[in-house]
């Protein structure tokens, strides 16, 4: 999904072609895709969610930051996440995450608890 969110100037599909990356090295265009789509466009941000373990919840001044992240991965940084009123910057690498802006009364739940 990243090499296609690239290659579609960022303005993801909503399909393109299944073709195995041995026979095409890039995703190839599905001729009549609409680009970008509403439902497409939100994976990202699901994939981030999912890849953080990122469930803020602004009510109750709650965060949760549990990474599941591929080692080959490294550091991935998450900058100017906006919560209500608050702006905060997340750091992740492997299961390990840190924050930086949160203000002391919200909760950060890791996965070190």
């Amino acid at each position: 999904m990243l090499d296609a969110a690239e290659l579609f100037g960022a303005r993801l599909p909503e399909l393109y072609c299944g073709f195995p990356r041995d026979q095409f090295g890039v995703p190839v265009p599905y001729p009549t895709s609409c680009s970008p789509q509403a439902w497409a466009s939100a994976a990202p941000l699901l994939l981030v969610r999912s890849f953080l373990g990122l469930e803020p919840d602004v009510p109750r001044r709650r965060l949760t930051v549990r990474p599941q992240l591929p080692a080959a991965w490294g550091r991935v940084a998450l900058t100017d996440l906006v919560l209500g009123r608050v702006t905060v910057n997340v750091e992740a690498q492997g299961r390990k995450a840190t924050t930086h802006g949160l203000p002391p009364d919200w909760e950060l739940v890791t996965s070190d608890e």
